[in-house]
């Protein structure tokens, strides 16, 4: 990684361009509304869709992969984000927390982390 501030947690979730056949986005559009999880690996996002169900709290998965990203790669590479990490970032636009790989529980990974980020209790 190039920048070592990259998707660090406590920084704003940085801009990258997001495309969607011919639409374009940017990473920050898909803020500011409820809690994110952002990653290329969609099993991050079955564990962001239990936890919200779990939790009864707003949070989506954003796969960063084909066809929203032309090159995920990229996009990955300024989040700061492993093959199989995840982040999950506040709906203020700044990252909470950051995964470097899966791990064998992300759903039980995914909910104390937002437990520790958020002021959602049991």
């Amino acid at each position: 990684m190039s920048d070592p501030w990259a998707g660090q947690p406590g920084t704003r979730a940085p801009h990258a361009w997001l495309t969607d056949g011919a639409d374009k986005q940017s990473t920050l559009d898909l803020l500011q509304r409820e809690w994110v999880v952002l990653s290329r690996d969609a099993r991050w996002l079955t564990a962001a869709a239990e936890v919200a169900a779990l939790m009864g709290i707003a949070l989506r998965g954003v796969l960063l992969d084909a066809p929203l990203c032309s090159d995920p790669a990229a996009i990955a590479e300024t989040l700061g984000l492993h093959t199989d990490g995840a982040s999950l970032v506040r709906p203020d636009g700044y990252i909470a927390w950051r995964a470097d790989a899966l791990g064998v529980a992300p759903v039980a990974t995914l909910e104390d982390a937002l437990r520790r980020v958020s002021s959602a209790t049991r």
